[in-house]
């Protein structure tokens, strides 16, 4: 090796000066604060996001429905919106317990936790009624059976009489129309049966015309017959059909008045070759008088009036009574 001068490493050169490590510019100190706050905030914002997302995938997306039953529609509906969720109204439905307007159900039902929004609530219509209608009144039974029938009740009916209400017209209902019936209540129809049944009065000994006057105006449809009688004079009322003692009549029915055409008649026996008291005694038995002529004898010669003839019952018949 020669040996010429050597230079150590890390030794510096003759004549040339050390290097120095070269400063950067400094960060102002509000920046790097700046910088640590940003840093801190996207921190806490990804901690919060985070934390949100494991709670609506936990527990925080879980709702509980309010407490809607007995409450009003209104009241329910207003709870559901707070919480947050959307009420429906399902269905309305009567109730014998529940107002009208307030809520009988709700799906979900209260208390329930639910993840979805939607609350179906069934609202009270109050109790369900119906009613019979009044203009029912006066039409006919079939035609108000009819009508009822497109109602959820039972009925049956009743006749009565009526003097104003022509037959099969309905009177009226039990209960009454207008009041309120429940589903399956029975409404009973009253029915007319007609003007109310009529006693027949005595009217024998009257004119013919004014016993039919007065019949007439009691509702009945009168016939005339004529008889005799011994009792009542001619041309006048002998007999009804039926009569007083007959009881109750329909309105309406017919009443037969006999008018007499005087006393009774009858045919004169034969009493022609008869002997005197047997003659005598056929006559009287057929309602006559006798007046016997005799000359000598025994036996009826003649008879006036004669034979077969007819006669008013006590009229007198003439024998002649003479030999036979």
């Amino acid at each position: 090796m020669g040996g010429g001068p050597t230079t150590s490493v890390g030794q510096a050169r003759p004549g040339v000066a050390p290097r120095q490590p070269v400063a950067r510019p400094g960060v102002p100190p509000h920046i790097r604060r700046r910088r640590a706050r940003f840093a801190l905030a996207l921190v806490l914002l990804l901690a919060i996001t985070i934390g949100a997302i494991g709670w609506w995938l936990g527990s925080g997306r879980w709702v509980d429905v309010p407490e809607l039953v007995n409450q009003d529609q209104d009241t329910a509906i207003g709870m559901l919106q707070e919480a947050g969720l959307d009420p429906a109204l399902a269905d309305e439905q009567f109730s014998e317990t529940v107002p009208a307007g307030v809520v009988i159900s709700a799906d979900p039902a209260d208390g329930e936790a639910i993840r979805g929004s939607d609350v179906q609530l069934v609202v009270s219509k109050g109790p369900e009624r119906f009613e019979v209608d009044p203009a029912l009144t006066s039409l006919p039974l079939a035609d108000v059976q009819a009508q009822l029938g497109t109602l959820p009740i039972a009925t049956a009916t009743r006749e009565q009489f009526s003097d104003d209400v022509d037959a099969g017209l309905v009177l009226g209902f039990e209960p009454q129309a207008g009041t309120d019936l429940k589903r399956g209540d029975t409404v009973t129809i009253v029915v007319s049966a007609g003007h109310s049944p009529v006693d027949v009065p005595n009217v024998v000994g009257q004119s013919p015309d004014a016993a039919q006057g007065t019949l007439e105006q009691l509702g009945f449809t009168v016939e005339r017959d004529t008889g005799r009688s011994a009792a009542v004079g001619t041309g006048q009322v002998m007999g009804v059909d039926p009569g007083p003692g007959d009881g109750e009549q329909p309105y309406g029915s017919t009443v037969t008045i006999t008018v007499s055409e005087g006393l009774p008649q009858v045919a004169v026996p034969d009493v022609t070759g008869k002997k005197k008291d047997d003659a005598v005694k056929a006559l009287e038995d057929a309602g006559l008088k006798v007046q016997v002529q005799q000359f000598f004898g025994n036996n009826v010669l003649r008879q006036t009036p004669s034979a077969g003839e007819t006669v008013d019952v006590g009229s007198t018949v003439t024998i002649l009574v003479t030999f036979g």
